[in-house]
């Protein structure tokens, strides 16, 4: 087997064990076969994603050709078999025949394996490596490095974290210093480092990690730590002078004590967050229902008036990480964090909460339920009130939250599976979703909550080209319509109804659902965010701005509300705060295909060619050949003055829309690109015919400037009513 290693220098080695040598003296073909293994998704990569990559700056025939060149040099290099084709469209490596360092340094941290995964990891991701003329493979190249130090950080991390908890405190010093190595500038890992070594005790050495961090942070940027890493040595200086009995005392202080149900400082907690409940079932087969509990303690703690609560995309963002909850508090906003575990037991289950202050980890309070599994729903409320008396010390009148729900246990059981389902916003998952709210209904007919799920669940189908519109969006009425007249005081009912009118061009009922979603639950963060993005179709945009910040405030590392954000920065014509938001969200997740399709518009819109087509080109690679990315990308390349590129890729569009269902705004992008705007017109009346809610970016969006002059565009949009 070919054995490639790319993680801290380029090594490429024969089956007999000879390093072959002449394949790094070719830039282009090194980095090629680089991409190729360590891409993501792994697998089979698109020839004109490659040409797009690798040749921005030639013309299609020439791009071919080297492409071609390059893959045969590879199979020179590599012997027979390990360069595979796929069709005419399509290249990638057999990973039976090409092992990479890259994909095994994934193996190993999917298996959990951390301690064999940063064995792997030598440095980073082809370190100095460049080439000449190719600027997307070097965005590629930034951001594939800057995530596998991140996952190789989380990683130490880990370790250090297992270590710490069976106190081997001088393993986890090792491995947080370790993170700290490979991410030198975030102090909130050079806190952890002082914590542990505060423990050992090796004070001097937690002294010394200070002193040369705070140099190098003001040698290089003026600057001083923050307030937190400062309280935290002075504390560090006082105790190293300290007996060892006085040691003692301290470090119980800082657990909380024996029993840790109360606050040093008497102080009231204005905000929490509550994290993913841990599955530590066998074969996690109750994930499920910790996302469901964490979840309904959110709508339950959001209810308390005074107490901000972030949104679920924000606290889930930490889902599998080692974080410190001080840089949770940090991140969020929060004074506090609710964390758990849950184990499944035949038909027990054991829940562990506890409630940590973000300011010094303080334990405020935590409790153990071991219970029956129909008690779920018991605990869950339990918890919520128990929280509420130790961060508020009462609940106004026992009715700040509601009373406990007569609720069949597995019809519960059924609904959390079908939001957790619902969140994954997957073909897969979505068809899960709504099999699960429907037996839910089947059950209890008056569930109006499964009831609004279901609207949603049918919303999202038809919004990802997972269903046709019309068949979809009639179901999401109808189970919307359902939803209010049960319980017509439902927030996430109205927001579904609100959106399905605004679909449908009507503008007035659309706010009036939006604006009675938001009386309803002022914490609702996604109703902010699509009230947000109603309003930018309406052109409405400082509004718009606002409803989003809000959004944003309540679910602080929501990407659907950086994207939004981005949106309105785009219809505002502020590229480069549009491009911000989008590459914030690609440093959450650099292959998050939504961002990488508008941030290639960005590029294209502000003459940034090369990077326009690449990043589309990246955008198909992640988020697969649908009609959005394809069409993203015949645009980028109509830009770059690529018309021939343009129209294969257009051609490429009207070839899948005969077996799946294609946009016909995607194919209205693809022509402006070409500036072919007869046909874009043409295919923009089908698109309003068709009832597709895209025709709601038309007034505002800058990609159908070139229409605005024509009579033919003014009237479609009275028609879909976006003008009076």
């Amino acid at each position: 087997m070919v054995r490639l290693h790319l993680l801290g220098r380029l090594e490429l080695h024969a089956a007999d064990g000879l390093e072959i040598q002449p394949l790094p003296a070719r830039p282009r073909s090194a980095a090629l076969l680089a991409y190729l293994a360590a891409a993501r998704p792994r697998g089979f990569q698109r020839r004109d994603t490659l040409l797009a990559l690798f040749w921005p700056e030639s013309d299609m025939v020439r791009a071919r050709n080297a492409l071609n060149q390059a893959l045969h040099r590879l199979r020179q290099a590599l012997g027979e078999g390990v360069v595979l084709s796929r069709g005419d469209d399509e290249v990638g490596l057999d990973p039976d025949a090409l092992w990479c360092d890259v994909a095994a340094f994934d193996q190993a941290l999917r298996r959990g394996d951390d301690r064999v995964a940063l064995e792997l990891y030598r440095g980073d991701l082809l370190p100095g490596f460049f080439v000449a003329g190719a600027p997307g493979l070097e965005s590629w190249l930034e951001r594939e490095r800057g995530y596998l130090r991140g996952r190789a950080c989380e990683a130490a991390l880990g370790l250090a974290a297992r270590y710490e908890a069976e106190e081997e405190l001088s393993e986890a010093a090792d491995w947080v210093r370790r993170a700290l190595d490979l991410a030198p500038g975030d102090e909130a890992t050079l806190r952890r480092l002082l914590r542990v070594l505060d423990r050992v005790p090796e004070r001097a050495a937690a002294l010394r990690a200070y002193e040369e961090y705070a140099d190098r942070l003001e040698r290089e940027y003026r600057m001083v730590p923050a307030p937190e890493t400062l309280a935290l040595i002075a504390g560090i200086r006082a105790r190293s002078g300290l007996a060892e009995a006085a040691e003692h005392a301290s470090h119980s202080l800082a657990r909380g004590g024996p029993e840790g149900e109360s606050r040093p400082d008497g102080r009231p907690v204005r905000s929490v967050a509550v994290l993913p409940f841990v599955d530590l079932s066998p074969g996690k087969s109750e994930e499920y229902l910790g996302d469901g509990i964490a979840e309904e303690l959110m709508g339950a703690l959001a209810r308390v008036p005074g107490l901000r609560v972030p949104g679920r995309t924000s606290t889930f963002a930490f889902r599998g990480q080692e974080a410190d909850v001080r840089e949770i508090g940090w991140k969020l906003g929060v004074e506090a964090v609710l964390e758990g575990c849950i184990r499944a037991s035949g038909t027990r289950l054991r829940i562990t909460a506890q409630l940590l202050g973000t300011s010094d980890g303080f334990r405020l309070w935590g409790e153990t339920y071991d219970r029956d599994r129909q008690d779920a729903l018991a605990i869950q409320e339990d918890i919520a009130r128990t929280i509420v008396r130790a961060i508020h010390g009462r609940i106004d009148n026992g009715e700040a939250l509601p009373h406990a729900r007569d609720e069949n246990p597995e019809v519960y059981r059924l609904y959390l599976k079908g939001r957790y389902f619902k969140a994954k916003r997957s073909s897969d998952g979505l068809r899960k979703a709504i099999g699960c709210f429907r037996e839910v209904i089947d059950r209890d007919p008056t569930h109006a909550r499964a009831h609004a799920a279901l609207a949603d669940a049918y919303q999202l189908q038809a919004f990802y080209g997972f269903a046709p519109l019309g068949p979809a969006r009639g179901k999401a009425r109808a189970a919307a319509t359902e939803a209010l007249q049960i319980n017509d005081h439902l927030a996430e009912a109205h927001a579904s109804l609100a959106s399905l009118l605004s679909w449908e061009g009507d503008a007035a009922g659309a706010e009036r659902e939006y604006r009675r979603a938001i009386q309803l639950d002022p914490g609702y963060a996604q109703a902010h965010q699509w009230y947000a993005s109603f309003l930018r179709h309406r052109n409405r945009l400082d509004e718009a701005l606002r409803e989003a910040e809000i959004a944003l405030e309540l679910d602080p590392l929501s990407m659907a509300v950086m994207l939004t954000i981005g949106l309105i920065y785009r219809a505002l014509r502020h590229y480069d705060h549009a491009i911000e938001q989008y590459q914030r969200v690609l440093e959450m997740d650099p292959t998050y295909a939504p961002a990488l399709y508008w941030l290639s518009g960005a590029y294209a819109l502000t003459g940034q060619h090369d990077r326009g087509m690449a990043t589309a080109g990246e955008a198909i690679a992640h988020g697969g050949e649908t009609g959005l990315y394809l069409g993203g990308l015949a645009f980028a390349q109509g830009l770059a003055g690529r018309d021939a590129d343009a129209r294969s890729t257009i051609h490429r569009m009207q070839s899948i829309a005969d077996t799946e269902y294609v946009s016909a705004l995607d194919l209205v992008v693809a022509y402006l690109g070409i500036r072919e705007t007869g046909p874009a017109l043409d295919v923009l009346e089908r698109a309003c015919d068709e009832g597709d809610p895209a025709v709601r970016e038309l007034l505002v969006d800058p990609v159908f400037d070139a229409l605005r002059p024509e009579p033919r565009f003014r009237r479609l949009l009275r028609r879909v009513g976006l003008l009076e």
